[in-house]
């Protein structure tokens, strides 16, 4: 099973040859990108009465809002019905600095010694498919397009045609063929060359990769970084691999995790190990999704699902006093030509997947280093002033699009966090402000999950574009 599938990931590789500030109507809110910023290191005024109360209490923030606006050419509806409005349990809220943080060359051996120790490692060495190997392969293809067929056939093809499928699968055939031809009868010998420990220069990023033995499985670990990102990540290959149960999780359903770590213990463990690979971090656990056994899931049965669960996904953010950094895989794109930017680095992701094997799956995008607290008890808008902006904002995203169907969103929560914006006028340097996070779901599309439709910045009231982080 690993082999088949890292030979369909390679195959696929061959066959393929936030943010800029809005102005809001509300007078009393919009002001000048230089005096937004100014407005960062403001402290707040509190008045004795609020002396020891939570931001829930001094701000007078509602347990929940409720809401019905529209665009005004109606095309774009968006309800809020009781949507919770979140706030984490502390006093104050506060500012940081953070900068972008490249991986150097001592942190390729820094990486091999904390997954690997004084495990046997070798330089990775690209995998050569065997004519047996092609077969295989070819072999699945044949069963997959004959599955298709019949989902076609039954009027489940998800507006997949027959002839469609016919084509596909003669250019597959075709291309898979070819390759099976020309490759060789037996797989060469693997060198296993001993690391440099450098990060390579590449015609478009520096790179280190380097494969491993663990206790009789292998494993891979990979630094890429470029002029507009980072990545690393560890993952061992296993025949025993789980997947993440985002759909049953996020269906609500409760299952015994027979992982032999409970939960704090992987909890633990990850942050044990982040904190060896960047000493000093301010990660904290954003969300913890349950993983699964796939071995004997029923792809035929639409109504399977796991009997029990038996590992974790974690997700670690950036936190400021208490305030964390919302979920930045999803978010709606505010299409703003005038302010249309290219971002100079991604948003920070780092995931750790843990089951009995212990991680089998660490990885960190966009590395950043957590820098100085600029200031402590900023002072926030008033909640009232926020929900405002909210009402008369949140039809105007995606505006600049045009669309030819009616947009019906639910908004289901309005959380309260920190987000990592751009500074003015300083490269790779960037400021964590407390920001106001509007989540909904489409209730006339698939979505799975909500997603952040509106970001708000809780000092000022500017609208944050997520995509050029301003």
């Amino acid at each position: 099973m690993k082999r088949r599938r890292r030979m369909e990931l390679i195959l696929a590789g061959a066959m393929l040859t936030l943010s800029a500030c809005q102005a809001t109507p509300t007078e009393d809110v919009i002001v000048q990108k230089a005096e937004q910023q100014e407005m960062l290191t403001q402290a707040a005024e509190t008045s004795p009465d609020m002396e020891g109360k939570n931001l829930k209490e001094r701000y007078q923030i509602p347990d929940s809002i409720s809401f019905d606006v529209s665009s005004e050419d109606g095309m774009r509806v968006y309800k809020a019905e009781n949507a919770p409005v979140i706030v984490p349990d502390i006093e104050e809220a506060a500012v940081a600095s953070a900068n972008r943080c490249d991986y150097i060359d001592e942190d390729t051996k820094l990486w091999t010694e904390v997954f690997f120790g004084d495990r046997e490692v070798w330089k990775t060495e690209e995998e050569v498919l065997t004519k047996s190997d092609y077969l295989e392969i070819i072999a699945n293809r044949e069963a997959s397009f004959e599955a298709t067929k019949k989902d076609i056939e039954a009027g489940l093809g998800d507006g997949l045609t027959m002839e469609e499928c016919l084509k596909d699968h003669e250019e597959s055939m075709e291309f898979l063929t070819k390759r099976m031809e020309a490759a060789p009868e037996e797989a060469p010998e693997p060198g296993h060359q001993t690391p440099d420990y450098v990060l390579t220069p590449g015609r478009q990023s520096d790179s280190f990769d380097i494969t491993g033995d663990m206790d009789g499985e292998t494993a891979v670990l990979v630094i890429d970084q470029g002029e507009w990102y980072t990545n690393a990540y560890y993952r061992l290959d296993t025949e025993e691999i789980t997947l993440g149960a985002d759909h049953w999780y996020n269906d609500g359903l409760e299952l015994p995790n027979v992982c032999i770590y409970s939960e704090e213990e992987a909890v633990r463990m990850a942050k044990e190990t982040l904190e060896k690979l960047q000493p000093g971090n301010n990660l904290e656990l954003r969300k913890c999704i349950p993983r699964y056994d796939p071995s004997d899931e029923d792809y035929d049965n639409m109504l399977w699902q796991p009997e029990s669960y038996c590992g974790y996904t974690l997700f670690f953010s950036r936190e400021v006093n208490g305030l964390m950094e919302n979920d930045t895989f999803s978010g709606k794109v505010t299409e703003d030509p005038e302010n249309d930017v290219n971002v100079p680095f991604g948003y920070e992701e780092v995931e750790v997947d843990i089951d009995n094997k212990g991680i089998v799956f660490l990885w960190w995008e966009n590395r950043m280093q957590a820098g100085e607290i600029q200031q402590e008890n900023v002072q926030l808008l008033p909640f009232e002033k926020i929900q405002a902006i909210i009402e008369e904002q949140i039809t105007m995203q995606d505006a600049a699009r045009e669309i030819d169907w009616k947009i019906e969103d639910n908004v289901t929560s309005v959380e309260l966090g920190t987000l990592c914006i751009l500074t003015p006028n300083e490269k790779d340097v960037y400021t964590m402000v407390p920001v106001w996070e509007v989540y909904g779901t489409e209730s006339n599309g698939n979505q799975v999950g909500s997603e952040i439709v509106l970001t708000i910045n809780a000092i000022n009231g500017s609208i944050i574009n997520r995509k050029n982080r301003y």
